[in-house]
C-alpha cells in the first residue's frame, strides 16, 4: 500500500492482537533456522526480540518507504528472534526483505496448527506489550536526540582499534620467507607478543641482508602485532617507516596513511589515500584509512557511509572501520550491525570481533535502574546472558594465548554483565582472573570494588595496595586514598577514615576533589552525631566558596538532615538566586529534587525548563511534564505534550498527561479527543481505556463507558493496583456484576502480598455490596467455589479455579487435580477420600461458599492480623460479633482511626 503524502513515518509499537498472533504461531523458539531459544522462558518472561522485517523508520534496515505506520508494526512483517540472531539479520545484503519473508512463512508454517501453539497467559503478554512499548520509546530517544547520560561502566579500553588483515606475503624466492612465515603464524595463533619479539629479534640480526621489500614486510607485520596489543603509537611509526621501503607498493600506501590517521596527521593521510585509491580505486585498506581520516575530521557516520563503495561495504576491516565510527558517534544499534557483519566475512580469528560485538551490547544495557534499585528489567537480562555468550566465546578463543594480558578487559566487562544478573561470585572471579593477568591501577580498582563486595577483604587489601603502586597520576593517587579512607569509614574505622579524609584536605586538593571531600566530611560529621563539626565545615564551605550553587546544595541536605527545615529552604531559595546558564545540569537537576520533596513544584518546573530540551521526549522531559501537571501549568504542560506528540507520535505517558491538562480546564471534548486518538493507534491499552473510562464515569455516561468496556476480558496486571481496582469498579457502575466480581476478585489474588490490595478489595466490596443483594451460598461445590474441608483433623480452605498460573499456598485447586475433581459436585458434610501428598487420606467437607465471598471475609482475617497490634497501641477496640466474626463497621473505623485506610474512590 502507497503511504499517504501526509504521512509522518512513526515507529508505533505492535497491538496486543499482533502480539498473540505473532505469539501463537512462533513454536515459542526464534524463528532463525535451526536456533531453539526460547521465546518466553518457563516463567513467561519475554527472552527474545519481536523484529520488523521492513523498519518502522527511515534509515532502519529494510525500510520500505511505500509502506504505511499500520502496515510496519502488523503481525505479517513482524517475526521473534532471539537477541543474536536480530543483531545477525540488520546486515541487509545478507538477510534482505524476501529473505527475511520466507524465513518468518516456513517457520510459522509449522505452527498454524492449534494442537501445535502454546498458549500464552494474557498477563505475559501484557507484560511483553508494556516492555515492546517501551524499548520503542527508547529508540525513539535515540534517533531523536537524547539528554547526556551516566556512564555506568567502568571498563578500560573499551575502544575499537584499527583492524587490518596482514596480507603480506613474502617472495617466493627470498631466503627469509621460512622464517618471516613462522612468525606471522604466531601472530595468526593469536602469539603477538612472541611474534613481535621474534621479528625485533629477526630485525636486529639480518636487517643488512634484507632486500627493500623484506624490510618493508617486516616492519608492516611487526606494526600489525603492536597494534593488536593495543600499543598504536608504535604501530603508526612502523607504518610510515616501512614505506620507505615500497613507496609505491599498494599495500604499504594504505599502511601510511592509516599510520598517518592514527597519528592525527590528516594532510598526509589524505594524499596517500589519494595515490593509493588513483591506482586501485577498491582498496579497501584506502578506504579503510579513509574511514577513520572522515571521522577525525568530524564529517557524520551519515556522511561517511556513502562515501565507501558499495561493493566494498560488506569487506571485514571496512564494516569494522564503519562500526568504529558509529561507536564514536554514541550510534550503538549501528556499531552493532556493522560489527555482525565484520564477523560474518571474517577469515581467520574473530575473538576481536566477538568482543567488540559484547561490548557495545553491554553499553546498551540500561545500568539506571541497577543502580539504583539494584535491579535490571528483563530485556537488560536477556542482553546481559548474551554478552557473557559473547565474552565467553571470545575468551575461549585467545585463552590459551600471548593474547590474555591484552584482553583481560574482556574479562572485566564479562564481569559488569554477571554482576547485572546479580552473580557476584562469578563476576569477582572474572576480575580476579583479569587482575592476575595485568594488575594495572583500573584492573585493580575493578578488583578492590568486587572483592568488597563479595566479602573477600584480604584481596581487597591487595587491590588498594597494588592500586597504590601502579597510580601513575595525581588524581589516580588521591582515588586511592579515598577509597581507602571510605573503606576504613564502612568498615568501622570511622575516625581512622575521617582523619584520612581530612589529612587529604590539609594537603590541598584541586577544586573539584576538595569540594567531594568536604561534602564527604560533612555527611560523616552529620552521620555521626558531630553536628557543630560539620556546620563549622559548611559555614567555611560557604565562606570559601560563596557564588557557587554546590555550596547552598550542600547546606540545604545538611539541614534538612539535622530537621531544620525553615533554614534549608532559605538555602535552597539561595542556590535558586545563583542559578545561570554556566551552572551544571546535574546541579540544577539536585536544586529541583529538592525542591520536590518540598512539594514545590512550581520552582521544580522553572528549575527543569532549564535543563530539557521540551522537543525531545526523555527522562528529564517525562519529569519535567509531571512538574508542569503538580503545578498546574496546564497551558505549558498542554503545548509541550502536543508538540511530543506531533513528533514521536502517540505516547502513553504524553497522552494521559495531555487529557489530565484539558480535564484540569474541563475541557472534556479535548480530554476525550487525544484519548481517542491514541486508542485509534492502540486500541487494547488498558492505561489509556482506563482514563477515557474514568472520563465517562465523571461524565455519568454510562452508554460509552459500557461500548469502551466491552471488549476487555481480563485486567492488564502491569497496572497500578489502584488503576486496576477502579477500572473493576467500572464495570459494577454499568451493571455487570459478573465481570465487576471476577475483575477484582483477580486483582487482590495478584497482589495477595499488599495490604493495601485487601483494604481496597473490602471498601470497593462494600460499597457493591450495598447495591447487590446477597448472593446465595452454593449448595454443592463447582468451578470456582471455595471449600472449607476438616482432614487430619486440620482445617483447609481449597478453591476450585480453571486458569493458570495456581498458586498451592493460597489452596488454589485446578479441577483436574486429584483433591479438586474429588471435591466437584461435594456438598456439606459429605466423606470422602482422595490423594493428598501421595498417600490416600479421608476428607469431610465443613463449608462451600462462592469465591468472592470467601476472598472477603479472607481479607478481612489478613487485615485484623496486620492492624490488630497497632490498633491495640492506638486503645482501638476490635468489636467481635456474637458468631466471633469481627464486626466489619468497627472494622473499618479502626482502620480509618488507625491507618487512614483509603477507600479506592
Amino acid at each position: 500500500m502507497e503511504m499517504s503524502a501526509k504521512e509522518t513515518p512513526l515507529r508505533l509499537s505492535p497491538t496486543k492482537d499482533s502480539l498473540n498472533r505473532l505469539f501463537a504461531v512462533s513454536g515459542n523458539v526464534c524463528a532463525f533456522p535451526g536456533c531453539d531459544h526460547p521465546v518466553f522462558d518457563e516463567d513467561f518472561e519475554l527472552v527474545a526480540q519481536v523484529c520488523h522485517i521492513e523498519s518502522a523508520m527511515p534509515g532502519g534496515e529494510r525500510f520500505n518507504k511505500k509502506s504505511n505506520n499500520e502496515a510496519r508494526r502488523k503481525q505479517e512483517n513482524l517475526m521473534v528472534m532471539c537477541l543474536r540472531h536480530h543483531v545477525k539479520t540488520n546486515n541487509v545484503l545478507a538477510y534482505p526483505t524476501k529473505k527475511l519473508r520466507e524465513m518468518k512463512r516456513d517457520h510459522e508454517a509449522q505452527f498454524l496448527e492449534k494442537s501445535k501453539q502454546i498458549p500464552i497467559p494474557p498477563m505475559a503478554i501484557d507484560k511483553a506489550y508494556d516492555e515492546i512499548k517501551r524499548i520503542s520509546e527508547e529508540i525513539l530517544i535515540t534517533v531523536k536526540g537524547t539528554d547526556s547520560k551516566v556512564d555506568y561502566l567502568i571498563a578500560q579500553n573499551e575502544r575499537l582499534a584499527a583492524y587490518v588483515t596482514t596480507n603480506i606475503p613474502v617472495a617466493d624466492n627470498s631466503p627469509f620467507k621460512s622464517e618471516i612465515d613462522t612468525i606471522v603464524s604466531l601472530r595468526d595463533n593469536f602469539n603477538q607478543q612472541n611474534a613481535i619479539d621474534l621479528f625485533e629479534k629477526f630485525r636486529e640480526k639480518n636487517w643488512d641482508k634484507l632486500s627493500p621489500n623484506e624490510k618493508f614486510r617486516t616492519l608492516a607485520n611487526l606494526g600489525i602485532c603492536y597494534m593488536e596489543t593495543n600499543r598504536d603509537k608504535a604501530a603508526a611509526d612502523l607504518f610510515i617507516d616501512a614505506l620507505t621501503y615500497e613507496p609505491e607498493l599498494l599495500k604499504a600506501q594504505s599502511l601510511a596513511s592509516l599510520g598517518y590517521t592514527m597519528k592525527g596527521d590528516i594532510i598526509n593521510s589524505e594524499l596517500m589515500i589519494e595515490k593509493t585509491l588513483r591506482a586501485d580505486p577498491q582498496n579497501v585498506d584506502a578506504y579503510q584509512a579513509m574511514i577513520h581520516m572522515l571521522s577525525i575530521k568530524g564529517l557524520s557516520f551519515e556522511e561517511i557511509v556513502p562515501r565507501i563503495p558499495e561493493s566494498i561495504r560488506q569487506q571485514q576491516e571496512i564494516a569494522y572501520a564503519l562500526a568504529f565510527v558509529a561507536r564514536e558517534r554514541g550510534l550503538l544499534n549501528d556499531a552493532l550491525t556493522w560489527l555482525q557483519i565484520a564477523l560474518e566475512n571474517a577469515q581467520g580469528q574473530k575473538a576481536d570481533l566477538t568482543a567488540g560485538i559484547a561490548n557495545i551490547l553491554l553499553e546498551t544495557i540500561n545500568g539506571e535502574s541497577f543502580v539504583l534499585n539494584g535491579t535490571i528489567d528483563q530485556p537488560s537480562k536477556n542482553k546481559a546472558n548474551l554478552v557473557i555468550q559473547y565474552y565467553d566465546e571470545a575468551w575461549n578463543a585467545i585463552s590459551a594465548s600471548s593474547l590474555r594480558p591484552s584482553r583481560s578487559w574482556w574479562l572485566v566487562n564479562r564481569a559488569v554483565a554477571k554482576k547485572f544478573l546479580g552473580d557476584r561470585k562469578a563476576a569477582y572471579e572474572d576480575i580476579l582472573e583479569a587482575w592476575e593477568l595485568n594488575g594495572d591501577f583500573w584492573t585493580s580498582r575493578h578488583l578492590a570494588v568486587a572483592a568488597l563486595e563479595y566479602g573477600q577483604k584480604v584481596k581487597m587489601w591487595e587491590a588498594l595496595d597494588k592500586m597504590g603502586v601502579t597510580a601513575v597520576n595525581e588524581d589516580e593517587k588521591r582515588q586511592t586514598l579515598l577509597f581507602i579512607a571510605e573503606i576504613d569509614v564502612a568498615e568501622g574505622r570511622r575516625e581512622k577514615g575521617i582523619a584520612a579524609l581530612e589529612a587529604l584536605l590539609e594537603d590541598g586538593l584541586e577544586e573539584k576533589a576538595t569540594d567531594y571531600v568536604r561534602n564527604k566530611l560533612v555527611e560523616l560529621y552529620s552521620t555521626g552525631g558531630k553536628i557543630e563539626t560539620a556546620e563549622a565545615l559548611i559555614d567555611q564551605l560557604v565562606k570559601d566558596r560563596p557564588e557557587e550553587v554546590r555550596t547552598y546544595l550542600t547546606q540545604a541536605q545538611f539541614l534538612i538532615f539535622i530537621g531544620r527545615k525553615d533554614e534549608a529552604k532559605k538555602s535552597m531559595e539561595k542556590a535558586r538566586t545563583l542559578v545561570n546558564a554556566a551552572t551544571p545540569a546535574p546541579e540544577i537537576h539536585e536544586l529541583a529534587e529538592l525542591f520536590q520533596s518540598f512539594n514545590e513544584a512550581k520552582q521544580v518546573a522553572e528549575l527543569i525548563e532549564m535543563i530539557a530540551d521540551v522537543k525531545v521526549y526523555s527522562r528529564i522531559t517525562r519529569q519535567l511534564l509531571m512538574a508542569y501537571y503538580e503545578a498546574g501549568e496546564n497551558s505549558k504542560l498542554i503545548k509541550a505534550c502536543e508538540d511530543l506528540l506531533a513528533a514521536y507520535g502517540p505516547i502513553d505517558m504524553v497522552t494521559e498527561l495531555l487529557s489530565w491538562a484539558y480535564e484540569g480546564l474541563d475541557d472534556f471534548e479535548n480530554a476525550i479527543a487525544v484519548l481517542t486518538d491514541y486508542l485509534a493507534k492502540y486500541p487494547d491499552d488498558q492505561l489509556i481505556q482506563s482514563r477515557l473510562a474514568f472520563i465517562y464515569y465523571r461524565q455519568r455516561d454510562r452508554e460509552k463507558l459500557k461500548a469502551l468496556l466491552s471488549t476487555v476480558d481480563h485486567i492488564d496486571q502491569t497496572l497500578p493496583l489502584e488503576v486496576q481496582f477502579k477500572l473493576a469498579r467500572m464495570f459494577d457502575y454499568i451493571q455487570d456484576h459478573e465481570r465487576f466480581v471476577k475483575f477484582a476478585y483477580e486483582v487482590r489474588r495478584n497482589f495477595y502480598e499488599e495490604a493495601r490490595a485487601h483494604d481496597a478489595f473490602l471498601s470497593l466490596s462494600v460499597e457493591t455490596r450495598q447495591e447487590e443483594s446477597e448472593t446465595k451460598a452454593p449448595v454443592t461445590v463447582t468451578l470456582n467455589s471455595a471449600v472449607s474441608v476438616s482432614v487430619n483433623e486440620t482445617n483447609i480452605t481449597y478453591i476450585i479455579e480453571d486458569k493458570e498460573p495456581l498458586f498451592a499456598s493460597r489452596g488454589e485447586l485446578s479441577p483436574d487435580s486429584p483433591i479438586g475433581s474429588a471435591l466437584l459436585g461435594k456438598s456439606v458434610g459429605d466423606v470422602f477420600t482422595a490423594d493428598r501428598d501421595g498417600q490416600s487420606q479421608e476428607f469431610k467437607v465443613l463449608h462451600v461458599a462462592e469465591k468472592f465471598s470467601y476472598a472477603f471475609s479472607e481479607s478481612i482475617q489478613l487485615l485484623t492480623t496486620k492492624f490488630a497490634a497497632e490498633a491495640k497501641t492506638k486503645k482501638i477496640n476490635l468489636v467481635q460479633k456474637a458468631d466471633g466474626q469481627l464486626d466489619l463497621e468497627a472494622f473499618f473505623c479502626t482502620l480509618e482511626k488507625g491507618t487512614k485506610c483509603r477507600s479506592v474512590y
